[in-house]
C-alpha cells in the first residue's frame, strides 16, 4: 500500500517526466521548467532516507541556467537539467518497493552512514530483539556483526535475511552505500572469469556508391578472453544483427561495420538506441554488454547520424526456457501472443495479453509496435512466472497499474522496469 508521500513523490515524478517530454519537443516554458525543479527541491524534503536528504541537497546547490527566447519557451537542449532530479526520485521511489517487500515477510530494514560505513539494521516487527546490525566497512569492505544489550547476534535471521534479498520471485537485493537496488542478470563479484567488452567512444563513417557505413571498435577492456563474439544495433521496436562471429583477447579490439542507409534508424526517430554485444568466456557461459547511441539529425535535415552514449555494466544471458513468442492477434480489446515455455522438461504455452487502452495511451498503433510491446512486456512477466514455478494466462490492463504508468512511452518505460 502506497503512502501519502510516496504518492507525492510519484506525482512530482511523473510531472518532471512530463515537463521532460514537452521540453524535448521545444514546447516547455520557462516558466514550467522552473516551477518543476522548484517542486522537485522542495518535495525532497519527504525523503527518509539520510542518503538522498544529502543528494537532493547536492542537486540543490546546482545552479540552473536558462535561455531566453521571445516566445517563452525553454530551449530542448535543457532537459539535462531535468534528468538528475528525475533519476533521483525514481531511485528514491524504488526503495519503497523493496520495503514493502521485506514488510510483506515481517521484516523491516534500514540504511544510513555514518563517516565511511554503511549500517544496516535488520529485525523482525513482531520480536524487536532479534534485531540485528551489521557494518560495512568503507575502506576496508568487510562485514561485522555490531552486538549489544538492543543488538543480537543474527543467528537464524541471517538465513532470513538472505531468502528475502533473493526473493522467490528472483529478485535480488542490494545494499550499496548509497542505495538499495534490483539486480537482475548481474555478475557475482566472486566470478572472476568475465570478459568485458565495449566500443570506443569515437566512430567512424564512410559513404558512396556501396552505401553509407557506420563503424566501430570493439574492445576487450577486460583481462579475459571473449569467445563466439556477436553483436547487433536495437531499439524499441528494430533489431539489426551482424554475422560477424569472432573471439577478442583482452586489450584486443576489432572494426567492424554497420551499413545504416536502408535501416530504420538513418531516417527515423527510434526509441533505446543501442549497440549491444554477446558473447562467452572460455568455460562457455554467456554475457552481454551495451551501449546507449543516439540520433543526431545531420545539417541537410534529411537523415541522422550516430552518437555514443551511457556504457551499461556486463551481465549474464539467462535462458528461462522461454522458447518462442507467436505474432499477436487481436481478441476483443486485447492483442495477445502465444508464449511456449518449457518448464521442468514439459512444454507449455501461454497467453500474455496487453489491452488496447495501454497501447492507446503509449502510443503503440503499428504492428511492429504491438508485437514488441508484447514481446518485451510477457518475456519479463513470463520470467517471473517460471521462476515462481507457476504458468498462467496474463494481460496487462490499466486498472492493475498506477497513473504513472499511462503517460506515453515513458510510461511504458515505467511499467516495464518495474516488472
Amino acid at each position: 500500500m502506497e503512502n501519502d508521500s510516496e504518492l507525492k513523490l510519484r506525482e512530482v515524478l511523473r510531472l518532471l517526466i512530463k515537463t521532460r517530454s514537452l521540453m524535448a519537443e521545444g514546447l516547455a516554458t520557462v516558466e514550467e521548467k522552473a516551477e518543476f525543479i522548484k517542486s522537485a527541491k522542495e518535495n525532497s524534503e519527504l525523503f527518509e532516507d539520510d542518503i538522498f536528504k544529502r543528494k537532493a541537497r547536492k542537486l540543490s546547490a546546482v545552479t540552473v541556467y536558462t535561455e531566453l527566447y521571445n516566445d517563452g519557451f525553454a530551449s530542448s537542449s535543457e532537459t539535462k537539467d531535468l534528468d538528475p532530479w528525475i533519476n533521483l526520485y525514481k531511485e528514491y521511489l524504488q526503495q519503497f518497493k523493496i520495503k514493502r517487500k521485506l514488510d510483506s515477510e515481517g521484516l523491516w530494514i534500514q540504511s544510513n552512514i555514518e563517516g565511511e560505513d554503511e549500517h544496516i539494521m535488520v529485525g523482525r516487527k513482531d520480536k524487536p530483539e532479534e534485531r540485528s546490525h551489521f557494518v560495512v566497512d568503507g575502506v576496508t569492505g568487510e562485514v561485522r556483526v555490531e552486538v549489544s544489550e538492543k543488538n543480537k547476534m543474527p543467528h537464524d535471521l541471517i538465513e532470513k535475511i538472505e531468502t528475502i534479498l533473493t526473493t522467490k520471485t528472483g529478485e535480488t537485493i542490494r545494499s550499496t552505500r548509497t542505495s538499495l537496488e534490483f539486480l537482475d542478470g548481474r555478475i557475482d563479484k566472486s566470478d572472476t572469469n568475465v570478459p568485458v567488452l565495449d566500443i570506443e567512444t569515437s566512430i567512424g563513417g564512410s559513404g558512396g556508391s556501396s552505401g553509407h557505413f557506420v563503424h566501430f571498435n570493439i574492445v576487450n577492456i577486460g583481462d579475459k578472453v571473449a569467445i563466439d563474439t556477436h553483436w547487433g544495433i536495437r531499439a524499441f521496436d528494430y533489431e539489426w544483427r551482424s554475422e560477424d562471429s569472432f573471439i577478442l583477447q583482452p586489450g584486443e579490439n576489432k572494426r567492424v561495420e554497420y551499413r545504416i542507409d536502408g535501416q530504420t534508424p538513418h531516417t527515423e526517430k527510434v526509441q533505446e538506441l543501442n549497440l549491444f554485444i554477446e558473447y562467452k568466456n572460455n568455460a562457455g557461459k554467456e554475457f552481454f554488454t551495451r551501449r546507449d547511441l543516439y540520433q543526431e539529425m545531420t545539417p541537410g535535415g534529411i537523415m541522422y547520424q550516430l552518437k555514443v552514449g551511457t556504457f551499461h555494466p556486463v551481465e549474464k544471458i539467462v535462458d528461462y526456457g522461454i522458447k518462442g513468442v507467436s505474432l499477436p492477434t487481436q481478441k476483443g480489446d486485447r492483442y495477445e501472443s502465444d508464449f511456449e515455455i518449457e518448464l521442468n522438461g514439459e512444454r507449455k504455452i501461454i497467453e500474455i495479453g496487453i489491452s488496447r487502452t495501454f497501447l492507446t495511451v503509449w502510443g503503440f498503433s503499428t504492428p511492429e509496435d504491438i508485437r514488441a510491446a508484447i514481446t518485451e512486456l510477457g518475456m519479463r512477466k513470463v520470467r517471473k512466472m517460471i521462476i515462481k514455478g507457476k504458468l498462467e494466462n496474463y494481460c496487462f490492463i490499466t486498472n492493475d497499474f498506477s497513473q504513472d504508468f499511462q503517460n506515453s512511452f515513458e510510461g511504458y518505460k515505467q511499467l516495464r522496469d518495474s516488472i
